[in-house]
């Protein structure tokens, strides 16, 4: 696969190869319930940031034990969450990475 911007290959490699050699971070994504604060999760070692819009926190960081890390201090926490999921990283956010932009259709 290559990455072209302005006309010029800025990455060439397989799929897979290009996502983990930016080592970008998979996402936990939840909702908490209306009113709910949210637990410091920032503190965690896996943890990189933390994004909240209205009831939607999304979760960044890395690590084969991330997504255990954070639903556990909701769980000792007793935070409620709804709607859990993660989302790897993918051929768009190597594209942002590498131009800054994201990708035209």
């Amino acid at each position: 696969m290559a990455i072209i911007d302005h006309g010029k290959i800025v990455a060439l490699d397989a799929p897979a190869t290009l996502i983990r050699s930016l080592g970008i971070e998979q996402r936990l994504v939840f909702t908490l319930p209306p009113g709910q604060a949210a637990p410091p999760l920032a503190h965690l070692p896996q943890v990189s940031r933390v994004e909240r819009s209205g009831d939607r926190l999304t979760v960044y960081g890395h690590d084969d034990r991330f997504v255990n890390a954070v639903v556990y201090v909701l769980e000792d926490a007793a935070v409620p969450f709804l709607d859990l999921r993660t989302e790897q990283p993918n051929l768009e956010d190597v594209f942002l990475a590498l131009t800054g932009r994201e990708m035209r259709e």
